[in-house]
C-alpha cells in the first residue's frame, strides 16, 4: 500500500505547484508587483482629478483697465541763454471718451486711435509757458509701441497733431515724448501713464 501511496502523493503535489496557464500563454500567477486599479501603477488616472494639476478653476488673463488717463508730462526748457533753462512737472487726470458728439467728432480725425481721452492737466502754466487744460489726446497701440495724438481746435476747427509716432509701450505703461524749437532754444515734454489692471 505504502509503495502505491507515495507515487501517487508525489504526483498530487507536483499538480498542486504548477502555475496555471491562462488561454493567451501567460501565467496567472502574481508576477511579484503590488499594482493598484491602473497598469501604470496608479489609480487608473494621471494623478490628478482629471484636468491638467489644478482645481479647474482657470486664471484670467491680466489687461490694462484703458478707462482712466493718469500720468504726468515733464516740461523742460534747454534755452540758448541758460539762465532760462527749466523744468517742471505737470500732472495729468483723464477718463475715455466712448459716446457723445465730441467723441464722434475726434473719431471722425483719429479713425484708428484705439482710445481717446479728455485730460486735466494740474496747472495752466510751466516754466512761463501756457498750458492746455482739458486737453483731448488719443492713441493707437501695436505691439510694443504706440503712437500718440493731440486734437488741437482753432477758430472752431478741429485737426489733427501727431505727437509721437513712435512711442514705447510694454503693455501696461506708455511713453512718449515730443518738443518743438525756436530761437531762444527748445521745449520738450516727456510724458509718461501706466494703465491699471482691469478688474475682473
Amino acid at each position: 500500500m505504502r509503495a502505491i501511496l507515495i507515487p501517487l502523493l508525489s504526483g498530487l503535489f507536483a499538480l498542486a505547484c504548477t502555475p496555471t496557464i491562462a488561454d493567451d500563454g501567460k501565467s496567472s500567477e502574481d508576477d511579484g508587483l503590488d499594482v493598484g486599479g491602473g497598469a501604470d501603477g496608479t489609480d487608473g488616472t494621471d494623478g490628478t482629478d482629471g484636468t491638467d494639476g489644478t482645481d479647474g478653476d482657470e486664471v484670467p488673463e491680466l489687461v490694462p483697465d484703458f478707462s482712466q488717463w493718469s500720468g504726468s508730462r515733464t516740461l523742460i526748457i534747454d534755452a540758448e541763454d541758460d539762465r532760462y533753462d527749466c523744468d517742471e512737472d505737470l500732472g495729468e487726470e483723464g477718463s475715455e471718451l466712448r459716446s457723445g458728439a465730441t467723441y464722434e467728432a475726434l473719431l471722425d480725425l483719429c479713425p484708428s486711435c484705439d482710445h481717446i481721452y479728455e485730460i486735466d492737466v494740474d496747472t495752466d502754466e510751466a516754466c512761463g509757458i501756457g498750458i492746455e487744460s482739458p486737453t483731448f489726446r488719443g492713441i493707437r497701440l501695436s505691439e510694443d509701441s504706440a503712437e500718440v495724438v493731440r486734437f488741437v481746435e482753432d477758430r472752431g476747427e478741429l485737426s489733427l497733431e501727431e505727437l509721437d509716432d513712435n512711442a514705447d509701450w510694454d503693455g501696461w505703461t506708455l511713453d512718449f515724448a515730443y518738443g518743438y524749437g525756436d530761437w531762444w532754444g527748445t521745449v520738450e515734454l516727456v510724458g509718461t501713464v501706466t494703465f491699471p489692471e482691469l478688474e475682473q
